[in-house]
């Protein structure tokens, strides 16, 4: 508690809830913190794995990856205590729950004792872009920034998202197989995005695409004049493409997702979780040989103005409620109220011990507030009331709250 000679390893919270795994040979120490952070008042698994002969470090919250190193590092031995809460002084201790705690001599590998550790396996790369542009999916697909800051993200945790400027910022991936999906495989693109006004047509978002030939085009989300977000994938000879029913807002953070499904023929778009966009389409996405790039594809007039957080791409198509998960929303129920009815009742299915923001929107784009609800051992009801026809006829979801 004091000397970096006593150290060995550790797992703790940051600011802003992020876990940070450490360890020690002594002299130096090797760490990797969570891309996302903890959320107070609910359960979460945590997992630290630490594999000496691959030389690597990876962090998992609630079976996902969430942080992923490569260290050169022996963790040395000491003549301490382990402890659970804390390491001797106030400032240290936990404030909470714990449950479950088991340490191994051997790196965990799905599915063996940690079966919430388990992969996707359709996870192709996964940016955080906490200042890096490091792929966490185990996948190595590393990018490289150009004029690219870090910045908050949409908790308010500085440094955990990247700010592009609209002309000249791109994260580049150089190897050109990195998310090379195509023939008979499905794509989905999520991230979160806080876009800058004007929103100008052609900013990119998240592409594989070329630089004036249609052979050389695979895939792109892009937004469009007025804020639309359009979704276009390529055979080489022809394209299909979705645009979003709804505009994104300047200056808020959203969470937009992309699904194409090979096997259904269908493009679809969703914006904070709510399907935006849909459309039957027959079509193969080629393969080329092209980089894949986040904020533009080249040129100025296509370069992303705002900021960018936590894009990941699949070769399966995302369910809805994959993305709501994505998004943090809680899975409603309920019936339509009849004409005469003053309440409608919603039922709240979500993360055990979790609390919810209940919201209201009659356009998708403005939400408003109707109450805080808490899930327990099963679904929340709550009863709306129906004191005018926005309510009656408005779409409805429950928020996580951070």
């Amino acid at each position: 508690m004091g000397f970096r000679e006593d150290d060995q390893y550790m797992l703790h919270l940051s600011d802003g809830g992020h876990v940070v795994f450490v360890v020690s040979d002594g002299s130096r120490e090797e760490w990797v913190m969570s891309s996302v952070p903890v959320r107070a008042d609910v359960w979460q698994h945590v997992a630290a794995v630490f594999d000496h002969a691959a030389q690597r470090m990876e962090l998992f919250l609630d079976g996902e990856s969430v942080g992923a190193k490569a260290v050169s590092i022996s963790i040395q031995s000491v003549s301490v205590p382990l402890r659970l809460g804390q390491i001797g002084a106030a400032e240290n201790a936990f404030l909470g729950a714990m449950d479950e705690v088991r340490l191994y001599n051997r790196p965990l590998s799905p599915p063996d004792d940690c079966p919430l550790c388990t992969p996707d396996p359709h996870f192709v790369v996964h940016y955080p872009l906490d200042g890096s542009a490091e792929d966490a999916s185990g996948n190595d697909k590393h990018g490289v920034l150009t004029d690219v800051v870090a910045v908050a993200d949409r908790h308010g945790v500085p440094g955990k998202a990247c700010a592009f400027n609209g002309t000249s910022s791109v994260v580049t991936v150089p190897d050109t197989t990195a998310a090379d999906i195509h023939g008979n495989q499905s794509l989905s693109i999520a991230l979160w995005i806080k876009p800058e006004a004007p929103v100008r047509s052609g900013e990119t978002l998240v592409a594989r695409w070329g630089m004036g030939f249609r052979e050389d085009d695979q895939y792109m989300l892009h937004l469009s004049d007025g804020g639309h977000v359009v979704f276009v994938v390529s055979d080489g000879s022809h394209e299909e493409w979705v645009m979003s029913s709804v505009p994104i807002r300047a200056g808020v953070w959203q969470h937009v997702a992309a699904v194409f499904d090979h096997a259904a023929q269908r493009m679809e778009l969703f914006l904070d979780g709510e399907s935006v966009g849909a459309k039957a389409v027959s079509i193969n996405i080629q393969s080329v040989p092209v980089p894949l790039r986040l904020g533009q594809i080249g040129a100025a007039e296509n370069a992303f103005l705002g900021a960018m957080d936590e894009v990941r791409l699949y070769n399966r198509p995302l369910s809805a409620q994959d993305i709501r998960d994505q998004v943090g929303l809680a899975r409603l129920s309920g019936q339509l109220p009849a004409a005469s009815a003053t309440h409608f009742q919603i039922q709240v299915n979500g993360i055990r011990g979790a609390k919810y923001r209940l919201q209201t929107s009659s356009d998708l784009r403005t939400w408003e507030d109707l109450a805080v609800v808490q899930v327990a051992d099963g679904p929340v009801t709550y009863f709306v009331p129906l004191g005018n026809d926005s309510l009656r006829a408005g779409f409805y979801r429950a928020v996580a709250l951070q």
